[in-house]
């Protein structure tokens, strides 16, 4: 059996998505990575595992051993299907003796069947011998309110997406955005929770 091609009718919508990427010059994009100001680039979703930002932001990083290059990668999900991320993760926390840490970056790029995820391993099995810390413990470290860098603050936000879950709270079922929405007037201290 063949695929049929896509027609020559100029409304056709798989010809008009083929047209679309043949127009796309990524050639362009990559220039304007090499050259552009970095920060440009962190929150949009094209470039997270984009070889140019995670290049600059490497170079960044070694250049300044800012840990604020790494937190923010960590934070904004840049580069994660890449070794370098992890290995100077593991390194920076190697450095400041956090070896459970180091032990929960490795391994999480070793779940993540990164690229040359063989270097993680070897890392992995040079670290020293540690007593087992609980991975909430550990997922701490990560979370930080806010990271300095390019001359900015970058805040982080809990990210939530729409579901149409059902959340069943003290005998009341509530929809979820319903829920956090209470749960925001609540700790904000509003008076009129609008007949919630």
């Amino acid at each position: 059996m063949t695929l049929p091609m896509h027609s020559n009718n100029p409304n056709d919508p798989i010809r008009k998505l083929t047209e679309m990427i043949d127009e796309v010059n990524f050639m362009k994009y990559n220039e304007e990575v090499q050259t552009g100001p970095i920060e440009k680039y962190i929150d949009h979703p094209f470039f997270k595992n984009n070889t140019r930002v995670i290049q600059r932001l490497n170079e960044l990083y070694k250049s300044t051993e800012n840990e604020n290059v790494l937190f923010l990668m960590y934070n904004r999900s840049i580069a994660q299907f890449h070794y370098s991320y992890y290995a100077n993760f593991a390194d920076y926390f190697i450095k400041v003796c956090n070896y459970a840490a180091a032990d929960y970056i490795l391994r999480k790029g070793i779940r993540m069947e990164c690229y040359r995820k063989q270097v993680l391993v070897d890392m992995l099995e040079k670290l020293p011998l540690q007593q087992i810390v609980a991975d909430e413990n550990v997922r701490k470290v990560f979370k930080r309110k806010s990271i300095v860098l390019f001359n900015k603050e970058w805040v982080n936000q809990e990210r939530s997406y729409v579901s149409n879950l059902v959340v069943h709270c003290n005998g009341q079922c509530f929809g979820l955005m319903e829920r956090k929405a209470y749960d925001y007037l609540k700790k904000t201290g509003a008076k009129d929770f609008a007949g919630i």
